[in-house]
């Protein structure tokens, strides 16, 4: 199993090559100045997982140029995609959600699970998960909210025509319990 991993210049990006390590899972680590070019690598991957990253949405000098990086999310031909905090903002913004700036939390912060799904089938109907955002996202109408928190509501959102799973807090830095998580995304779209 090959997973593209697009690095958005988070600090937690060596937690997730770990994981993907782990879990016995080929990585190729992509830049995301350098996604859109290798467009072509990212296609044959058996999935995307596409990291946190220091910018914000909300930054009207960053927008435009953010946006533009990301463009290569709206080819529907790519392999199940796992966007998480910045990454999880870009599937939902090309899809039309709306940005916002919110509270910043940056700490563990108990995730509600509002929607039965087979990605949380490890996990308890309430778990932790580590925060480090102040910006959250509406959900777009091709995805489904499941999961959230008391300070954000799209917490977990899931696009199954696309095969994408959009998560703002970070599983990568959660400990076993996104440990589960990650593992849970490529069991359920069959990477």
């Amino acid at each position: 199993m090959t997973v593209s991993l697009i690095d958005c210049g988070s600090s937690k990006v060596p937690d997730l090559i770990k994981i993907l390590k782990e879990l016995d899972v080929k990585i190729k680590q992509v830049s995301l100045e350098q996604a859109n070019q290798k467009l072509s690598l990212l296609k044959k991957s058996d999935a995307l997982i596409i990291s946190g990253g220091p910018s914000l949405f909300t930054d009207p000098n960053l927008y435009k140029s953010l946006m533009e990086k990301f463009k290569f999310l709206v080819n529907d031909d790519l392999p199940p995609i796992l966007g998480i905090c910045l990454g999880h903002q870009a599937l939902g913004l090309i899809d039309n959600a709306k940005i916002f700036l919110g509270k910043e939390i940056r700490r563990r912060e108990e995730i509600s699970i509002i929607k039965k799904h087979e990605i949380f089938a490890d996990l308890p109907e309430k778990f932790f998960m580590m925060e480090d955002h102040c910006e959250g996202i509406s959900c777009p109408d091709s995805y489904e909210i499941i999961a959230r928190s008391a300070h954000y509501e799209v917490e977990a959102m899931i696009c199954h025509d696309k095969k994408r799973l959009g998560l703002q807090f970070h599983p990568e830095a959660s400990g076993p319990d996104g440990k589960i998580l990650i593992k849970r995304f490529l069991r359920f779209f069959r990477v």
